[in-house]
């Protein structure tokens, strides 16, 4: 579940970014709910999940780089992801 949400909200980065169009964004969330998989987490505590990512492997001193999409079966490390877009991510998943 945990791995279905952060590409939902790494697909939002990306279409935000101009990685990605909407349309790329809609079938990756429409494969994420055909697995099962939930699109939405309750009670997500903003201030915790930066404290989290902060211990991320990803996540190396002031470096903050993500795993973002280019399109589907393509993915890019992209370091220096400001905060509003990591909200961005975060609102489309709660």
């Amino acid at each position: 579940e945990a791995i279905g949400l952060g590409m939902i909200a790494a697909s939002q980065i990306s279409r935000l970014m101009g990685m990605i169009g909407a349309s790329t964004q809609r079938r990756i969330e429409d494969l994420i709910a055909g697995a099962g998989l939930p699109l939405k987490i309750k009670n997500i505590s903003e201030s915790g999940i930066f404290k989290t990512l902060s211990r991320d492997k990803k996540f190396i001193g002031s470096k903050r780089r993500f795993v973002l999409i280019n399109g589907i079966g393509r993915a890019t490390v992209v370091e220096d992801i400001s905060d509003k877009l990591i909200k961005a991510g975060l609102d489309r998943i709660s």
